[in-house]
């Protein structure tokens, strides 16, 4: 992954896009019947998605009532705790607090653990780039990364809308924040097992072209935003403040300019031939057989459990 000098200045995905692109992914989500990064919804039938569609006079009143985003609500268990960071400068070291390590049994069944992990900077190895598309509607996917810490450690970052206990997602309320923004940062045995086995999604797993000192400043750049949202909350936006907009954000230092005006942004189903073409992934093969080598869910349902759980999905 390579960085072409420009003298624009990055203007983060989430003030940058308008009323139109708002009006085009309201209409996705209603073709697909999902959207955003929250629990996977391609199962709600038309009726209900229509239904839970407003008039513009009901939206207008419900956003005017609407209290602030915040950190205080009744959220879901595997949701109530926000990552942050410690930066020990001097030591060149970081300690992650709240990694999230759930064991799923099922999406009702799981055990919540969490974990604080130390590395220094020079652990960092690579960043990976992860494409789970909706079951039913692959135009639209969760976008994800997992950072190399070496000696198969792997943390792995979901960005999703942070779900309140009993609540599910909406594909309208998506786009009419009426959910908060989360980091999650935890195991690949938590962010991958969830959806490769208990969801059953597909799950495409890439390795990305950054250096290593790339890969740690992107790692830098998350743990920031991880820090920044315990201290001011912020609604989720399926389009200008989501997974893929925020993943975007992270890697536009390293990455040409065309990035943030490519419509695959809006489809992120497609954000992986979009990182071919930008070539930061492999591209040296064909990206038929690139996404093909790709493919990871199999191996994570059959080696789910394993210490080696991040290093067999790999191979």
């Amino acid at each position: 992954m390579t960085c072409a000098a420009t003298s624009a200045i990055y203007v983060p995905m989430r003030q940058r896009l308008n009323a139109t692109n708002l009006l085009l992914l309201q209409t996705l989500c209603l073709i697909g019947g999902a959207s955003g990064c929250g629990v996977l919804r391609g199962d709600v039938p038309a009726t209900e998605i229509a239904e839970s569609l407003p008039t513009p006079a009901k939206l207008v009143i419900d956003l005017a009532a609407m209290e602030g985003p915040s950190q205080r609500r009744d959220w879901r268990p595997e949701l109530s705790v926000l990552p942050y960071a410690e930066f020990d400068d001097e030591d060149d070291s970081v300690i992650v607090h709240n990694v999230r390590q759930c064991r799923w049994r099922s999406s009702d069944d799981y055990d919540v653990k969490h974990n604080d992990w130390k590395f220094r900077w020079e652990d960092v190895q690579g960043v990976d780039f992860i494409v789970v598309p909706f079951q039913d509607t692959p135009m639209l996917a969760h976008t994800m990364l997992s950072f190399d810490l070496g000696d198969d450690r792997h943390m792995a970052l979901s960005i999703e809308a942070r779900l309140e206990a009993g609540e599910t997602y909406s594909p309208i309320a998506g786009v009419a924040r009426q959910f908060d923004l989360m980091y999650i940062l935890g195991d690949e045995t938590d962010l991958l097992g969830l959806r490769a086995d208990v969801r059953r999604n597909d799950i495409f797993l890439y390795r990305s072209k950054a250096t290593p000192q790339q890969s740690a400043q992107i790692l830098r750049s998350v743990l920031e935003r991880c820090n920044q949202l315990v201290q001011t909350p912020e609604f989720y936006d399926s389009l200008r403040n989501s997974c893929a907009t925020n993943v975007a954000d992270h890697i536009a230092p390293f990455a040409p300019a065309s990035l943030a005006t490519d419509w695959r942004l809006m489809l992120p189903g497609h954000s992986d031939k979009l990182a071919y073409d930008l070539k930061l992934i492999d591209n040296s093969k064909p990206f038929e057989q690139v996404r093909r080598e790709a493919f990871v869910s199999l191996k994570a349902r059959q080696h789910l459990g394993s210490k080696d759980f991040s290093r067999l999905i790999r191979e």
